[in-house]
């Protein structure tokens, strides 16, 4: 269950990504990234949103241990 949770919040950290920066588009075939700096751009946002996410999971998790 976790690791689908996990997937989960990675596909919506991909889409935040390509809604926030023009150069990067996600379709149906796939996803695409439009130059380098687009690129590291990308990879720098999706890091801190992945980092969030894993942050909130840790927090709730811990939270349905107690």
């Amino acid at each position: 269950m976790r690791l689908m949770l996990i997937w989960i919040l990675n596909a919506l950290a991909l889409l935040a990504v390509a809604y926030l920066l023009p150069d990067i588009h996600v379709d149906g075939k796939g996803f695409e990234v439009n130059g380098f700096w687009a690129g590291v751009m990308g990879a720098l946002l999706y890091s801190a949103f992945s980092f969030l996410f894993s942050q909130l999971l840790r927090q709730n998790v811990s939270q349905l241990d107690r």
